[in-house]
């Protein structure tokens, strides 16, 4: 849901990816890259994009989650966005390399979206990252 102070706007969309998106290989050298091409459709503003792009896997390094050092694959996933929405994105994700649970992103993104009136175009920024901090589950 988006808040533009005097309305707000729900959104909801559905992404299809062809060949399916892999997000971790843990046979892959580094260096490795997987194709990545998705087109989303917006219930919202039936307006469609894709979103074409690589997702490469940078290496093997050392993440440290709570007091312990893990062996985590990074991996890089670069993507240009096209059609209704036009941007780019960059996505960064360490995965546990025993189990493939992510323990760290970042993103940064910047879309320009169509919107209904009276906004017509909506700049969209992100910017972010967070990390894991305990590997045991809490109850």
């Amino acid at each position: 849901r988006f808040d533009f102070g005097a309305f707000k706007m729900d959104e909801l969309s559905a992404s299809t990816c062809s060949p399916a998106f892999v997000a971790v290989d843990f046979g892959d050298e580094p260096g490795a890259e997987h194709p990545v091409d998705c087109t989303t459709e917006s219930e919202t503003t039936e307006a469609s994009n894709r979103s074409r792009g690589t997702n490469t896997f940078v290496g093997r390094e050392t993440l440290v989650v709570g007091e312990e050092e893990v062996d985590v694959l990074h991996y890089r996933l670069e993507r240009t966005i096209s059609g209704g929405q036009d941007g780019t994105d960059e996505v960064h994700v360490w995965y546990d390399a025993r189990s493939g649970l992510p323990l760290r992103r970042t993103i940064a993104l910047a879309v320009a979206s169509p919107a209904p009136p009276p906004l017509d175009e909506v700049v969209y920024t992100e910017t972010g990252e967070w990390t894991i901090t305990e590997l045991a589950p809490q109850t």
